[in-house]
């Protein structure tokens, strides 16, 4: 090995690259219209860390705080959604919909439009329709009603303006303190209610 290259490859033994950082992070997002400062049951033994890890690599090696059983009862205080890749939308017809850059008030509502091939950036599934995509830069919410996934799409005809090509790659990360009083962090993959149901 030459010189130039053993001395990169010690380098990088001694100074490890730092684990990439997610493309967005929304701290307080509680995806599927779902309700923090609430109480929650456990669906299964799930551990509790001290932060959350977003990293796309991540698998829980670390020693955890604690583990929470099965049928225990938290409370559920809040909880960061990240997005780790964007997903897509395309149109297949130009579409107008309701949108918003704060909350759905009818102070904040906007009409925007998408034309037919236009690619739209997904960045989250808020709940139901309702998406936070990528637009001139901004994160908006939008919702899209008429934007399926392939098969409902195929079954809905005209009333399908576009489709969902690609899923967003999200982590949800959500702080539960247990009844003795221990806070952490445990990780509720997005779209699923396996972890935690409401109690």
């Amino acid at each position: 090995m030459k010189a130039g290259a053993l001395l990169l490859w010690l380098g990088a033994l001694a100074f490890p690259q730092s684990a990439p950082a997610p493309l967005h992070e929304w701290p307080g997002e509680c995806p599927d219209g779902c309700r923090y400062n609430t109480a929650w049951t456990m669906a299964r033994a799930t551990p509790a860390f001290a932060e959350p890890h977003p990293a796309p690599e991540w698998a829980p090696g670390e020693p955890s705080l604690f583990t929470i059983a099965a049928g225990e009862s938290v409370h559920v205080m809040t909880g960061t959604v990240y997005t780790l890749a964007s997903g897509i939308a395309r149109m297949r017809d130009d579409f107008a919909t309701d949108a918003s850059y704060a909350s759905f008030s009818a102070s904040h509502r906007r009409v925007i439009t998408f034309r037919a091939g236009e690619e739209v950036p997904l960045l989250l599934r808020r709940t139901g329709s309702v998406w936070r995509i990528l637009r001139d830069g901004r994160a908006i919410d939008a919702n899209l009603y008429a934007v399926m996934e392939r098969d409902a799409c195929d079954r809905a005809g005209p009333r399908c303006a576009g489709v969902v090509e690609k899923q967003p790659v999200t982590r949800w990360w959500v702080m539960v303190m247990t009844a003795g009083r221990q806070v952490g962090w445990i990780e509720q993959p997005a779209g699923s209610r396996t972890i935690m149901q409401p109690r």
